[in-house]
């Protein structure tokens, strides 16, 4: 997990899109969009190379935008997925809704102007 206080590192997106704060906000809002879609993505998951799979898509897009603990818990899915550790999965799916529901909280709170 990272260390840092807030769900998302602005700090990431500003890397790879500069100052354009518009284009950033747009970007997270479109990814908070999309976590709703993978979180039912994860509940229609019959097997545990389904759940390896979303977990992938979703890790990628998540290290994308700098929310790096839904990052993390997305790869520790993804990993435990690949060697069949149904027990890590088990206890690695009821964290997403609370993480998904810290970014997406902390990117309603940021500034629109």
């Amino acid at each position: 997990m990272t260390s840092s206080s807030q769900p998302v590192d602005l700090a990431t997106l500003q890397a790879l899109f500069g100052d354009d704060h518009g284009l950033r906000l747009s970007i997270l809002d479109e990814f908070c969009a999309t976590t709703e879609l993978y979180l039912s993505e994860f509940e229609a998951a019959s097997t545990i190379t389904a759940v390896g799979a979303v977990a992938h898509k979703l890790k990628s897009s998540a290290r994308t935008v700098g929310a790096n603990d839904l990052a993390d818990i997305c790869a520790g899915l993804e990993a435990a997925a690949k060697s069949g550790q149904q027990s890590v999965v088990d206890q690695l799916v009821p964290r997403l809704a609370p993480e998904i529901k810290k970014v997406s909280a902390f990117v309603a709170s940021l500034p629109r102007t």
